[in-house]
């Protein structure tokens, strides 16, 4: 997931330059001379925003010993004032460190129009992470790869939400193993049996919107899954191909609308039957 914004990693090093380039000025003016207490609540702020910046969210640790000293000077000047020069030689030693770390760090950079994805999935998947709470991580990791290129592993991670949708439709449906749970059974005999009690619910009901209902539900969510089985989960598990940019979009989009269409009804903590149709 981003955890870099470049925005914020410039305004920062701006604001250091600045501080850097003023006590240079004073310091070689009269190194000595005590930083003005109007000044140093400023100071301040723009250290500290840095060092959390660069220490705590990059994790440049070439950067510990002397953010420590410079956090120790900048924020304890209230009783002890610190002078232009005591500033100078750590935000110097900071800078210094600074350049030689960022040699080091690599980053990916994500398209805007990727970088938008990513960051609207709690909108965008709102009513199926708030029904199947424990496919958050996956959708966030499928749209993740999806956005860094990895379109097999964005596959991978969008049959694993189809997973939970698929168990959460067989235990509303009562399907069971005798031998294990259904988290140990594979798609195939989960599928087979939750098809086969779907079709029978709705064999006896009458006529009418509440059988179409349950009809277009279950019809419409088996079909779907008999889809992913065939065209991603067992390619996808078994080695059998790889995916495509456009492919593994496809696959978002169809496993979001499978997904939506159970959260309309079902949720992954439902053991029940379904009570109302439609």
């Amino acid at each position: 997931m981003i955890n870099f914004g470049l925005n914020q990693f410039m305004l920062g090093r701006q604001a250091l330059w600045q501080e850097r380039l003023q006590s240079n000025a004073e310091c070689m003016r009269n190194p000595h001379e005590r930083v003005p207490e109007s000044l140093s609540k400023r100071i301040e702020y723009n250290v500290m925003s840095a060092i959390r910046y660069c220490v705590v969210t990059l994790k440049l640790e070439a950067l510990n010993k002397t953010s420590i000293d410079l956090e120790n000077l900048v924020k304890n000047y209230e009783f002890q004032p610190y002078t232009w020069g005591e500033l100078n030689k750590l935000l110097d030693r900071f800078w210094e460190d600074l350049e030689y770390e960022s040699e080091q760090e690599y980053f990916f950079h994500y398209s805007r129009g990727d970088a938008l994805r990513v960051s609207l999935v709690d909108e965008e998947w709102k009513d199926i992470i708030l029904s199947f709470e424990s496919s958050k991580i996956e959708i966030v990791a499928a749209v993740d790869c999806f956005a860094l290129g990895h379109n097999t592993a964005c596959v991978f991670h969008m049959m694993r939400v189809a997973e939970i949708g698929l168990r959460a439709l067989a235990h509303e449906r009562g399907v069971s193993f005798p031998r294990h749970p259904i988290e140990w059974a594979d798609w195939q005999n989960i599928l087979e049996q939750t098809e086969a009690k779907a079709k029978a619910a709705t064999r006896n009901m009458v006529r009418g919107p509440a059988k179409d209902a349950a009809l277009a539900f279950y019809s419409g969510a088996i079909g779907q899954l008999h889809a992913f089985k065939d065209t991603y989960r067992n390619a996808v598990m078994h080695l059998r191909r790889n995916y495509d940019h456009l492919a593994a979009l496809r696959a978002i989009n169809q496993v979001r609308d499978f997904m939506n269409a159970l959260s309309a009804k079902i949720g992954e903590k439902t053991r029940r039957p379904i009570a109302r149709w439609p």
